[in-house]
């Protein structure tokens, strides 16, 4: 905001006092950035559950029809795609508005571009928050956490305008690929019988719990 020339900064109102000449007050708005990030997961990687899939989702406030994104993101050095790139599949997010292109770029260094556009049908969806894409991940580390970083966003509108969109925080896997020990216990259980008034052995058994 500006009064009289002079920036104010972003502030919700501003009160003239003793006015004794005219005065000028501007205001520009802009949209709140969505925001794109890869969301954390409970599911552990472990030996029955060794590819987890993890979410990037979109979330924003305004609902300006989205034609086309490109996300990059980075996987945690701990971290590799389940099947190489066919691991990473299309949300719901665009294809709720038509057919689309989707594709996945193996940049090197664990790092991928995924960009998706709609090709047929309403422009674009308007949806506030969806899934974007998800991305299944393994780990051969013994325990941990491993994490999903979004490094750079874009959004497109109907007319190929870029739209406000920013990275969020990355995500997180725990892992715990360690099998659990096993313990063995060994019991070796005797009877008596009582023989000429003294207690003989009769038989023993072993045990294992």
């Amino acid at each position: 905001m500006k009064v009289d020339g002079v920036g104010q900064g972003a502030i919700n109102s501003y009160t003239f006092s003793s006015v004794a000449a005219n005065h000028t007050i501007s205001a520009s708005f802009s949209l709140v950035p969505a925001v794109i990030e890869a969301e954390s997961t409970p599911n552990y990687i472990c030996p029955s559950n060794p590819c987890v899939a993890m979410a990037v989702t979109l979330n924003r406030t305004y609902t300006n029809p989205v034609l086309a994104y490109s996300v990059k993101f980075t996987l945690s050095p701990n971290l590799s795609l389940c099947s190489g790139t066919g691991s990473v599949t299309e949300g719901p997010f665009l294809s709720s508005a038509g057919s689309t292109s989707f594709n996945v770029v193996a940049n090197g260094g664990g790092t991928y571009t995924v960009d998706c556009a709609v090709l047929a049908g309403a422009c674009g969806p308007t949806a506030t928050s969806s899934i974007l894409f998800v991305v299944g991940v393994k780990s051969s580390d013994p325990g941990g956490a491993g994490s999903i970083t979004v490094n750079s966003v874009s959004l497109r509108d109907c007319a190929n305008q870029a739209l406000a969109a920013n990275p969020g925080p990355p995500g997180t896997v725990p892992i715990d690929n360690v099998a659990p020990s096993i313990t063995e216990r060994w019991f070796v259980r005797r009877s008596c019988t009582l023989k000429y008034g003294f207690w003989r052995p009769a038989a023993s058994a072993i045990f294992r719990r």
